[in-house]
């Protein structure tokens, strides 16, 4: 008797198990890497409700719970982390498995969306979209234009796969570094440093300098090589609310001095002599690809990820 009714056990447990489908796996994922299930829902393009049946499914199929909610967010419980380990590796393999299927990424088709800057949007993503979509006609790509604090809760909120953004690939795991530029000091066309190419520390402290808020930590290096080489002055900093504000006062002469990168500098024709490097500091921006762990896996996204590696010119900058 016993061995008849723990065989009914393993048969009922056969069944619910093979009802489940990837999709179930991929929603409990989502929940999991979100901890929201609102956010799981918008990621999955579903309605919370249907989200949350699908992790209703799986747990009723397993036998376990595997997410519990708290006044803030949704956490794994002990199961739900043994198999949120153990499935996600399962399922990179299983892509990366059926990509092979694809010779050169034809056939594959899906909407892959891609959030940045507005500056860099428009300077760099533009160029090189169409040659990748001329090569995936399948695909479509979104490019969102977003402040700049909000292109990275933009991908871990679910609303986009994709961020290119300025900021050092280690900021966050799964980080892709494409590159960096010199940040200089770029001044306006009747100031008297006009030409000079080089200053040292010391000489920023009599200037009045002009940024945007993501330059921050650009700043910080500057004040402090600043008041280490006169003993405690340091340069006014004006924040600006954004590039295009900075480089429209900059134009009419309203700001004595901004700092950019070059390269960014040279995209708006500022001339050469106008730009200015800071001795003995290494003051640099890096542009990074920002993944979210979710989409990465998906063929589309990896080969847009690719593409823009290899496309965009920060690596070679």
């Amino acid at each position: 008797m016993d061995l008849v009714v723990g065989g009914d056990v393993d048969g009922h447990r056969r069944q619910a198990l093979e009802r489940l489908t990837l999709a179930e796996i991929e929603a409990f994922i989502a929940v999991a890497e979100l901890g929201s299930f609102t956010a799981a829902a918008k990621r999955l393009h579903l309605t919370q409700p249907a989200t949350t049946g699908r992790i209703q499914r799986i747990e009723a199929a397993l036998h376990t719970q595997l997410l519990t909610r708290t006044t803030r967010r949704v956490e794994l419980t002990a199961a739900g982390e043994r198999l949120l380990a153990g499935v996600d590796p399962l399922l990179d393999q299983l892509d990366a498995f059926l990509g092979g299927f694809i010779e050169d990424g034809d056939g594959v088709s899906g909407r892959v969306v891609l959030a940045s800057t507005p500056h860099l949007a428009t300077s760099f993503l533009q160029p090189v979209l169409p040659s990748f979509q001329a090569r995936h006609p399948g695909v479509e790509v979104v490019v969102l234009d977003l402040e700049y604090d909000d292109v990275l809760p933009a991908v871990d909120g679910g609303e986009a796969d994709l961020a290119l953004l300025t900021a050092p690939a280690t900021e966050r795991p799964g980080g892709v570094a494409l590159g960096s530029d010199e940040v200089v000091v770029v001044l306006r066309a009747d100031h008297p440093l006009r030409g000079a190419g080089r200053i040292e520390p010391a000489a920023l402290a009599d200037l009045q300098l002009s940024a945007i808020r993501p330059y921050q930590l650009v700043v910080d290096q500057l004040t402090a090589a600043a008041r280490a080489a006169t003993g405690g002055r340091a340069p006014s900093v004006r924040w600006m609310s954004s590039l295009t504000t900075l480089l429209g006062l900059l134009d009419t002469g309203g700001l004595q001095a901004a700092l950019m990168t070059g390269r960014a500098a040279s995209r708006h024709g500022i001339p050469a002599d106008r730009l200015i490097s800071v001795g003995g500091v290494d003051i640099r921006r890096y542009y990074s690809l920002f993944p979210s762990r979710y989409s990465a896996r998906r063929n589309r996204v990896a080969l847009l990820a690719t593409h823009l590696e290899e496309s965009l010119p920060f690596a070679r900058g």
